[in-house]
């Protein structure tokens, strides 16, 4: 095994402390055999990645396991004697601080419950989405293969497809945007492809003809999802490309924290309430983080490094946007 190939497993299983995982981000990026290995170990983690996240027990379950913990401990719990009758002359067969004692112990089950309910219901959210972003993943991929230049949907500098979410159409108009994906983050509910082709060509139209319905559509067509919006070089606005190398490039994400502003705001996607965003790498990975920057330079994955909601000012300078977010 290669030296390095310890903190590659690290670095995928995200068991690196922040120095370590910037040490390897710095690895990677001048070395791609070990970029290449790491695709290796990714795949043959996957089928223990896929072990490692069973289903989810039905909520059904927690209640009655609960139901029947109070039930056992009312049965074996040592009850002080009690006197003979109560207060009105009657036989009291369960006196208040035994009331008190079982609805402390109802209420503290049932805080459980919900607390680990909410976050089994928050780590499915996150797997929906992941998965949503691999199937994206195949989609761009196979986008690439029908391009000679490899190169991934691309924002254009003016025009009708001037805007972050015009991957989506593109794809459609391809073939490639399968009924399976949402274009909504499924966190923030599951939104199944238009089946209308030329969608391109109908923003062509709109955009000369019904400019409010053009607005309208780019600013809903990439949903609850943000989109590479490119890099400048001397010769202009580029896209990224599928093969250069540069596999641990962001290219998808939740959305930002106010997807459709053209001001910067602080903070995580809201797709995850707040808590983080899956980011979908160009080499197929999807990593959730708890904060907006990646890579060893600590790029804002929604933001150039002028602090702008506009493109990257080179081609390691990461902006991904909303649906209607232009370059």
């Amino acid at each position: 095994m290669h030296p390095m190939d310890d903190n590659l497993v690290g670095y995928l299983l995200d068991a690196l402390d922040a120095e370590s995982r910037r040490a390897v981000d710095d690895y990677l990026h001048t070395h791609p055999e070990a970029r290449r290995r790491l695709d290796r170990l990714r795949r043959l983690l996957e089928p223990l990645e896929a072990d490692g996240q069973p289903p989810a027990p039905p909520p059904h379950l927690v209640y009655a396991t609960l139901t029947r913990v109070a039930e056992t401990r009312a049965r074996t719990l040592p009850f002080v004697p009690r006197p003979t009758s109560g207060p009105s002359g009657r036989r009291s067969w369960w006196r208040r601080s035994d009331g008190l004692v079982a609805a402390a112990m109802l209420l503290v089950g049932l805080g459980l419950a919900a607390t680990w309910l909410a976050k089994v219901w928050q780590r499915a959210d996150l797997i929906d989405c992941q998965e949503n972003m691999h199937r994206y993943h195949a989609s761009l991929v196979a986008y690439t293969d029908q391009r000679n230049d490899r190169a991934f949907p691309r924002v254009e500098e003016q025009g009708p497809r001037s805007f972050a979410g015009v991957f989506v159409p593109l794809l459609a108009d391809a073939g490639l945007l399968k009924q399976d994906v949402s274009v909504t983050c499924p966190a923030t509910g599951r939104r199944l492809p238009s089946a209308d082709r030329d969608q391109v060509a109908h923003l062509e139209q709109w955009y000369v003809s019904d400019r409010g319905k053009y607005d309208q559509t780019v600013r809903e067509m990439a949903g609850g999802y943000a989109y590479s919006l490119g890099y400048r070089d001397g010769g202009g606005l580029r896209g990224l490309r599928c093969g250069e190398g540069e596999d641990l490039q962001p290219i998808l994400a939740d959305c930002p924290p106010f997807p459709g502003s053209s001001s910067a705001f602080p903070g995580n996607s809201r797709n995850h309430g707040g808590t983080g965003q899956n980011v979908l790498f160009v080499g197929g990975a999807v990593r959730y983080v708890t904060n907006r920057t990646v890579g060893p330079e600590d790029d804002d994955i929604y933001l150039n490094l002028n602090h702008r909601i506009r493109a990257g000012i080179h081609d390691r300078d990461t902006v991904l946007g909303a649906s209607d977010a232009r370059p």
